[in-house]
């Protein structure tokens, strides 16, 4: 039995104990309630929250959605508790849902953009920001908390598009477009600036230009960039720059790049290649100096009128010709006024009648100049009109012809002159020809009375001297037949003298009829006969076939006579002679033709002299002759329009060459 302390002290430890109990109760409960306000709080500030709140469990499976990210996804709440995360992806996305939750398995946080559709099949892209729920070291689903970015999404990919935009039309503008940080370093440049330098963008961002470009073309470059930075404004520089195909010149406008503070933190400039136009102005410049000179020169001046605005412009030479300043001439008044008093009314029914109908106006008149002095110009204008056929504007030219006037008269005057004596000479020419006409007929009179004449003694002669010889040879020694036979030969050389005088007279005076003439076939004839006449003597003839010439067929004929008789009698004494016609080239239009012997030549220093009359290289007993035969020949080739001459060697042959006009075919 216990005592009574004892049960005093057991009844005092029981009554601590229920205090302590009760105590604690009402903590718990207190705790408790505490924990459900806090509850009732976070509830309430995840259910009023501006970001969505999404819990899923292991399998992926909705658990808990707030009201926001049910009306983000255009569902309530209650659609969406116990759906899966993957309702609300498409294929691919899923795919790449599950690679994450993969990575949230392992217990690693996510912050990603993510893309779902909604409700209405539509998307939206969200910022997620997702940490694993994990319990007695399991995974046991995941929390995320999602933040609406379709918006910001749409204004950056709106942005990126007109950014890639941008760059397209500066890719593929005519101009080089670059932009430089505030150190000179590149840090965009567009296609065309790949394509001049030669270099591809990753070669030239952070670059300077002495880093890019020759030491000239950089430092060029660089001071212009000083400049703009310096005075902080826009402006416009001429450059130049060293290509494969030579200096190319740029017009360049650089300006400064500034933030939204003003702070220029950027330079940029574009370039435009205005070389051709460059070389366009540069030739224009020569053209327009070449005119200016040109006109000068000739005299000429250009002015054009302008109707509607009644602007009249003149050139620098209309001026000089003139003999006025620029304020002298300003209207189309001015510049008649300047017109001589009694021509001016002539020029100006001229240019009414241009102005009227389709006619040019052209005009000679005089000018008073500046200083008084009367000049002779000639003006010419053409009338513009527009569509209606209304005039609207006039240009023309004035040309100073004072000293071509003066010459037309003067060589008026000479004309005339010059024709008083063309009369004069052709009359004093007419009584020419008829004297000459008389004289070639009494030198054919002469000539045939003297060949009679002379003929008639010559046949009494070799008549006498055959009597004596028949009759007293026997009473004639030796030596007197010989003088007998020697009076014969010389009768006979007289009357061969005789021929060929009447043969050349002929040429002479004998009309000219042209033809075309067979030239082989004559040679032919020619070679036949002078084998036939003397048939112990052998030679050689080798003449080319179809050869014509156009000429007189009889004078052609005696040519050839002669030049083939020559060789012939020139190769009489020569062992295998040969005689060549040919033809042997082609002289100023003509053709060369050729009679070639392997005869005894002749010294190149007779060359001349053999076709002058009366002219022998040899003795009448070695080769007979009269020295009229060549004369004949260069006589008759220049009656042609040709021309003769010959090549020869002593005692290797000789080559006689003449032209005559090509044969129709």
């Amino acid at each position: 039995m216990r005592t009574k302390d004892e049960i005093g002290h057991l009844a005092s430890s029981f009554n601590g104990m229920a205090q302590s109990i009760l105590e604690r109760q009402r903590e718990l409960v207190s705790s408790q309630k505490s924990l459900a306000e806090s509850e009732l709080r976070y509830r309430t500030l995840i259910e009023n929250l501006q970001e969505g709140i999404w819990v899923i469990d292991e399998s992926a499976v909705t658990t808990y959605v707030n009201p926001k990210t049910a009306e983000m996804l255009g569902y309530t709440v209650n659609e969406m508790m116990g759906k899966s995360l993957f309702d609300f992806k498409d294929e691919e996305g899923a795919k790449l849902l599950e690679q994450r939750l993969e990575l949230s398995r392992s217990g690693v946080k996510q912050f990603v953009d993510a893309e779902f559709f909604k409700k209405d099949g539509s998307r939206i892209y969200v910022s997620v920001s997702a940490a694993p729920l994990i319990e007695s070291g399991g995974y046991k689903g995941a929390i995320a908390g999602i933040v609406d970015i379709t918006e910001r999404r749409k204004a950056e990919e709106a942005l990126r598009e007109s950014q890639e935009r941008f760059r397209a039309i500066l890719d593929n503008m005519g101009n080089i477009v670059y932009l430089k940080d505030l150190e000179g370093r590149h840090i965009f440049v567009n296609r065309l600036f790949e394509v001049v330098s030669r270099r591809a963008k990753n070669e030239v961002y952070g670059k300077t230009a002495s880093e890019l470009f020759t030491e000239e073309a950089s430092k060029e470059f660089d001071e212009n960039d000083r400049e703009v930075l310096k005075h902080d404004r826009p402006m416009e520089f001429e450059e130049s720059f060293p290509l494969e195909d030579g200096v190319h010149t740029y017009i360049s406008i650089k300006f400064p790049l500034k933030d939204t503070r003003g702070k220029t933190y950027a330079l940029c400039g574009v370039s435009t290649d205005i070389t051709n136009l460059k070389k366009t102005e540069e030739a224009l410049k020569k053209s327009e100096h070449s005119l200016r000179e040109a006109q000068r020169i000739a005299h000429i001046g250009n002015w054009e009128w302008d109707m509607d605005k009644t602007f009249f412009y003149k050139s620098d030479e209309v001026l000089r010709i003139f003999g006025r300043k620029d304020a002298d001439i300003e209207s189309l008044a001015d510049y008649l006024n300047a017109v001589h008093p009694d021509d001016r009314e002539k020029v100006i029914m001229s240019s009414r009648k241009a102005l009227e109908t389709e006619q040019t106006c052209s005009v000679d008149a005089r000018i008073i100049r500046g200083d008084g002095a009367e000049r002779i110009v000639h003006m010419q204008g053409e009338v513009a009109r527009d569509a209606s056929g209304k005039p609207m504007r006039m240009a023309g030219i004035v040309q100073d012809i004072t000293e071509r006037k003066q010459a037309e008269d003067e060589l008026k005057k000479l004309y005339r002159e010059l024709e008083r004596r063309v009369e004069e000479r052709t009359l004093e020419l007419k009584r020419a020809n008829e004297d000459l006409a008389a004289a070639k007929t009494e030198i054919e009179t002469f000539t045939y009375s003297v060949a009679h004449d002379l003929r008639s003694p010559l046949r009494l002669i070799d008549g006498f001297t055959i009597l004596l010889l028949k009759k007293q040879r026997e009473r004639l020694d030796r030596d007197g037949q010989d003088h007998l036979e020697r009076i014969r030969a010389s009768v006979k050389r007289m009357g061969q003298l005789i021929d060929d005088l009447m043969n050349f007279s002929f040429v002479i005076r004998a009309e000219v009829v042209t033809g075309t003439v067979d030239l082989s076939a004559i040679a032919m004839v020619i070679a036949t006969d002078l084998e036939k006449a003397d048939p112990e003597k052998k030679s050689n003839f080798i003449i080319d076939g179809g050869l014509s010439a156009s000429g007189d067929e009889k004078f052609l004929r005696m040519v050839l006579e002669n030049l083939l008789g020559n060789a012939w009698k020139f190769t009489s004494k020569k062992t295998g002679p040969v005689i060549e016609f040919r033809k042997c080239g082609e002289e100023a239009g003509m053709d060369v033709f050729c009679v070639k012997d392997n005869g005894i030549g002749f010294d190149m220093a007779n060359a001349d002299r053999i076709f002058q009359p009366f002219q022998r290289l040899h003795s009448q007993d070695e080769f007979p002759g009269t020295g009229i035969g060549l004369a004949t020949v260069k006589h008759i080739v220049q009656r042609h329009g040709g021309r003769v001459w010959a090549e020869g060697t002593t005692g290797e042959g000789a080559v006689f060459y003449f032209t005559l006009k090509t044969g129709k075919s």
